[in-house]
């Protein structure tokens, strides 16, 4: 209630400037006609409000808000998960333990002799006859590393504020297809969390193949209760060896920010923001309430389904199965007639998250999108594995939304200023004039798609040149925003190969007006962007 309300009282102040403004262009003789009215209306008495009318409004008004506070307790006591109250995190490490600091010694010298050929081999990265081999030995070392060097790897990949377009290209290649562990350690983590009898029971229906094996834990498909499950088990020593080298990682960057050339990388806030999300993939009970969280928000939405949570452990998951195809098979097929649906469906959905509810799927690639139809035949996203999760702040959505708000507007030194003013940390400019030319350059590029249709712009292109010139000039922006700015950019390439016509911005205008009705100055603005401005018939269009 109190957020319609505040939504009313918005769209009434829009209302109201854009009624000022027409009225400014009234004539002032039919403003002093309409004037000489008003002492004769003021002298009829209004009628007296009939208290019976008045009660039956109270009645009506308390009824409504008790029937959508019963139901929403109703539907949020379904599946309700909490978030783990004592989650891993490093400082639970003692890290002054002789144990641990043996373990630390004997896992340096382990990493370096791993990475000791890279090293050796680093100026080949530069040679263009050697350069695709090495990158290829790389991708291969981190995978040979560990679950924390591939999620790193993994992660850098979608960092293209951090590491150059060329880096995160290839970094994204970087296979997920990990060793399996053996059945008989799945059984036991079985056992220990369920008991001995609930684990027979899903065991005697359990494929003992795997049908995925991730870095961190390997998927099962089993029945339990008269239903399809997935059974998703960590991997044996993944928590301790994940910390352990969570561990080195964060000595080590200490270490280079205390070298006065090196301290301007900040490599130590990039390490933090990469335990962060980590520590959370490790945590099973996490990715349990993250699902039921998304279930929640879009359980008003046919179109979009997220995997049940059944149960969930530290080191165990039980969610439902769910049955489709990989979006990647339409992705390649241009001929479907469903594409722009799914596309479409897909948009909406991110808007949603990142406009509405602010709890934002991190890690949809393709690999985590299936396809599926209901009863009728009508098309569905199932958005799979939200182990990595951005939960944005109202805060951060309102950065986000400004930004559009200055896409639109075309404010190319508003987005300057915006990228400056959330920054991670201040920027260390040269000079006022490395300032002005940033500020320049970025004016330049929201210059170029104002002069455009809404249509034609491409988010993903645009939002590369910003993010490229943000790492020119060192400017870092916070974590969660690269994040929304990189999955934008993912989610933009998937929805123009479904359907080239599609444009993220069209799609996100009921999203952004609804959550902030003053993201643009005038109707005209909308008129400018949607229709071409070179068609004639478009300008005797009245708003």
């Amino acid at each position: 209630v109190v957020r319609m309300l505040r939504t009313g009282i918005r769209c009434a102040s829009v209302c109201k400037s854009s009624l000022s403004s027409v009225a400014r262009r009234v004539p002032r003789t039919r403003i002093n006609a309409s004037y000489s009215t008003i002492p004769t209306r003021l002298e009829t008495k209004p009628k007296p409000i009939d208290p019976r009318s008045l009660w039956f409004g109270v009645a009506v008004t308390v009824g409504c808000a008790s029937y959508l506070f019963l139901r929403r307790n109703k539907q949020s006591s379904t599946n309700e998960i909490p978030y783990p109250e004592h989650a891993k995190s490093l400082q639970d490490v003692n890290r002054s333990s002789f144990g641990f600091r043996l373990r630390m010694i004997v896992r340096t010298i382990t990493l370096f002799v791993v990475f000791l050929p890279l090293i050796i081999t680093f100026p080949f990265a530069f040679v263009p006859i050697l350069k695709s081999a090495w990158w290829q030995g790389l991708l291969m070392t981190l995978e040979v590393g560990g679950p924390c060097w591939m999620k790193l790897g993994q992660w850098a990949g979608t960092r293209p504020d951090l590491f150059s377009e060329a880096i995160c290209r290839r970094l994204s290649k970087l296979h997920n297809d990990c060793p399996e562990h053996s059945l008989h350690y799945t059984k036991r983590v079985l056992e220990e969390e369920l008991g001995p009898e609930r684990a027979q029971e899903i065991l005697s229906t359990m494929q003992p193949t795997p049908i995925a094996s991730g870095a961190i834990a390997q998927v099962y498909h089993a029945q339990s209760e008269g239903r399809d499950v997935a059974i998703k088990v960590r991997h044996p020593q993944a928590e301790s060896s994940v910390m352990l080298d969570l561990a080195i990682l964060d000595w080590f960057t200490k270490k280079i920010d205390r070298i006065p050339m090196l301290a301007s990388l900040s490599l130590n806030d990039a390490v933090e923001q990469f335990t962060s999300s980590m520590l959370e993939q490790l945590d099973l009970r996490i990715e349990a309430y993250h699902l039921a969280k998304f279930r929640r928000n879009f359980k008003d939405w046919t179109s979009v389904r997220f995997p049940d949570p059944i149960r969930g452990y530290p080191s165990l998951l039980i969610e439902s199965f769910e049955e489709g195809e990989p979006i990647s098979r339409y992705m390649n097929d241009e001929g479907n007639p469903i594409n722009k649906i799914l596309a479409s469906i897909g948009m909406n959905a991110y808007m949603k998250m990142m406009l509405i509810d602010h709890h934002v799927h991190a890690d949809l690639h393709p690999g985590n999108i299936l396809v599926s139809k209901d009863e009728k035949g009508n098309p569905k996203l199932v958005f799979l594995d939200v182990g990595l999760v951005t939960v944005m702040s109202p805060d951060d959505s309102d950065h986000f939304v400004q930004l559009f708000r200055a896409i639109v507007n075309g404010e190319g030194q508003h987005g300057a200023e915006l990228m400056i003013k959330y920054a991670r940390v201040p920027p260390q400019f040269d000079s006022d004039q490395d300032k002005e030319s940033f500020v320049t350059q970025m004016g330049a590029i929201f210059g170029a798609i104002r002069e455009k249709n809404l249509g034609d712009i491409s988010v993903s292109e645009f939002l590369k040149s910003v993010l490229h010139l943000t790492r020119t000039y060192r400017v870092k922006m916070e974590g969660n925003f690269a994040t929304l700015v990189v999955g934008t950019v993912v989610l933009d390439g998937m929805g123009r190969r479904l359907d080239p016509n599609i444009s993220f911005l069209k799609e996100s205008l009921p999203y952004l007006i609804r959550s902030d009705p003053s993201t643009f100055t005038s109707f005209s603005a909308i008129r400018n962007w949607i229709f071409p401005k070179s068609n004639p018939q478009t300008e005797a269009i009245k708003f």
